[in-house]
């Protein structure tokens, strides 16, 4: 609002007239006296005045009071779409206020100018009312224009029925014409609105058949110009791109997942363009726990079905990976004072390794600290027979409260664990042995200290070595570590190969005194059985891998084979044509007897 000037006065008026008492009957025109009537008459006048100013502030502060309640009565009747009815409850609760207000009014001057201001504001009240109601009508009525248009175009993109969808499409036009009609918005804006409405559903259609992969359908639908008149060239070409971008995104991911269903790793050498390898085991695992869901699989069901997909091919289920690495990094930072603070996501992440550990693949699916403590809560759980909550509680406190007198005084069935390998280990030939005590050791005191007896921790630790390695070409490796090797085709091409890479890179070099082995961080290496220095080639490099590099020597490897298989396939046949050729000019036949 404008600031309104404010003044201050100077003097201090009175109500009182100065005036002079006196006896003397003298006419004051006739006499000095004459000289004082101009100075009553000054008087007087200042005097009403003064009245009239009091009168006019006392009656304006009324009307302020009045114009409050005015304000506040409107405010009420904002949303009121009725305008009969707005200004009929405005009219009430306001004459019924300003009566009252007038009512207690003394002073009959004041009163009057209250009545005579109130009558300049009562118009523009009325002409407020009035306009908010009609406002409050036009939102109310593109809000229930809107509501049902939505309605419709949801009718619209469920169905698929065309003639549905055509009944669909003529009811939104007319809804448009009728609020058009009703708001007299002319001619040009109806046709902007039936354009809008015939490109949204249009769209929505293609939308629809996006999402759904139909991507040949959605690109011959917008291609369809004569069917789509009506459509944005910008809006046509922007939905074509998109179809390019995510159709050959798709098509990309859906060929490395129909690989790994065929049981290739598409993963490995230059991938496949277009596409990313998370998407590729994401899509996988979509396909996977689809196929198990349509079986009604349970869960040791389905991961049996989903692991066993990628154990074919060396690889991984990023569902069940990343449950169980969410799963321990929440067991790990939260704190259990009792079983509601157990996070949903470290118990599903105990029922994955449960299952994982029955197939023998949780290693696979964890580094060692993950797979430590969850064989740690299925210890407790299965030894102990401790639920969930107390067999979690237990796995923490093992992994920070060793006690180490308790394992040394296990020492006797421990020695006793390493006999029994070792023997296992003659028969199977492997030459790593120590490294397998290394990783007995932690497994036997594992059980130790879930508080299982020397004697049956001694027997759960050799179980558990056979179940978690393999021996290949003299050397046992982990189960984690063996899918890596997935990746040259099928174990038994550990022994070739690495015969092939020793005789390619080293000169008169044994291959049997070398294993190839996989090492944490994704690299593979060639190492001497009996010497843990690293091995270097002939050219003085270190023997150490990414598995790009083992795959394109696989590659090497095979095309290798495949020209000599040609060549000597191509000798066979010279030799067969050499002699059937001097068969026919000797008429001898010299391959008889």
């Amino acid at each position: 609002m404008p600031k309104i000037p404010t003044f201050t006065a100077q003097g201090t008026p009175t109500a009182q007239v100065g005036g002079v008492t006196t006896n003397l009957k003298l006419s004051p025109f006739a006499t000095p006296a004459a000289a004082l009537v101009p100075v009553a008459q000054k008087a007087e006048e200042y005097y009403l005045k003064q009245r009239d100013r009091t009168d006019t502030i006392e009656a304006n502060k009324v009307r302020i009071e009045i114009k409050s309640k005015a304000d506040e009565i409107i405010g009420r009747e904002k949303n009121n779409i009725d305008e009969f009815n707005s200004v009929n409850n405005f009219s009430t609760n306001y004459d019924n206020f300003l009566k009252i207000k007038l009512d207690s009014i003394q002073n009959k001057r004041v009163k009057s100018k209250v009545e005579n201001l109130v009558s300049l504001d009562t118009p523009d009240y009325i002409y407020q009312i009035k306009k908010n109601s009609r406002t409050a009508s036009d939102i109310e009525d593109t809000n229930v224009y809107n509501t049902l248009q939505e309605q419709t175009a949801s009718r619209h993109y469920v169905t698929n029925d065309p003639k549905l969808k055509k009944s669909y499409e003529e009811q939104m036009i007319f809804n448009a014409s009728q609020y058009n009609k009703q708001n007299n918005l002319g001619k040009t804006a109806l046709d902007k609105d039936v354009k809008a409405i015939k490109s949204d559903l249009f769209l929505s259609d293609v939308d629809k058949l996006i999402a759904n992969k139909e991507y040949t359908k959605a690109e011959n639908k917008l291609k369809d110009i004569n069917s789509s008149p009506f459509l944005d060239n910008d809006d046509r070409e922007k939905r074509l791109i998109k179809i390019q971008k995510e159709g050959f995104e798709y098509r990309a991911t859906s060929y490395g997942v129909g690989q790994i269903l065929q049981g290739k790793n598409p993963l490995i050498g230059e991938g496949i363009k277009g596409t990313t390898d998370k998407k590729i085991i994401d899509a996988t695992d979509n396909t996977l726990i689809s196929i198990a869901q349509k079986n009604k699989f349970n869960e040791e069901q389905t991961f049996a079905f989903v692991d066993d997909t990628y154990a074919k091919v060396g690889m991984v289920s990023n569902l069940y990976e990343e449950t169980i690495d969410s799963g321990y990094t929440a067991g790990s930072s939260t704190t259990f004072d009792n079983e509601a603070d157990i996070p949903e996501v470290l118990l599903q992440a105990v029922k994955v390794s449960e299952v994982a550990d029955k197939f023998g693949r949780l290693s696979v699916y964890t580094d060692e600290k993950q797979q430590t403590f969850f064989e740690n809560v299925i210890v407790a759980k299965k030894i102990l027979g401790l639920d969930n909550f107390q067999a979690i509680k237990t796995a923490r406190e093992m992994e920070n409260n060793y006690d180490l007198s308790v394992i040394k005084g296990a020492n006797k069935a421990r020695n006793r664990a390493f006999d029994k390998l070792e023997t296992e280990f003659k028969n199977l030939k492997g030459t790593n042995l120590g490294e397998v005590k290394g990783y007995a050791n932690k497994i036997f005191n594992m059980y130790v200290v879930s508080g299982i007896g020397p004697n049956k921790a001694r027997e759960l630790t050799v179980e558990n070595i056979k179940k978690n390695l393999i021996v290949v070409d003299n050397y046992a490796y982990m189960r984690r570590d063996i899918d890596a090797f997935k990746s040259i085709g099928a174990l038994g091409q550990i022994k070739s190969f690495k015969e092939y890479i020793v005789n390619e890179q080293m000169v008169d070099q044994d291959p049997d005194e070398y294993f190839l082995r996989y090492s944490d961080g994704g690299l593979f290496e060639i190492r001497r059985r009996l010497d843990i220095s690293p091995v270097y080639n002939k050219d003085g490099q270190p023997m150490v891998y990414y598995p790009k590099d083992l795959f394109k020597m696989f590659k090497e490897r095979e095309a290798k084979g495949k020209a000599e298989i040609k060549k000597e396939v191509q000798l066979e046949q010279e030799k067969k044509q050499k002699i059937k050729e001097e068969t026919a000019i000797t008429g001898i036949d010299v391959t008889g007897a």
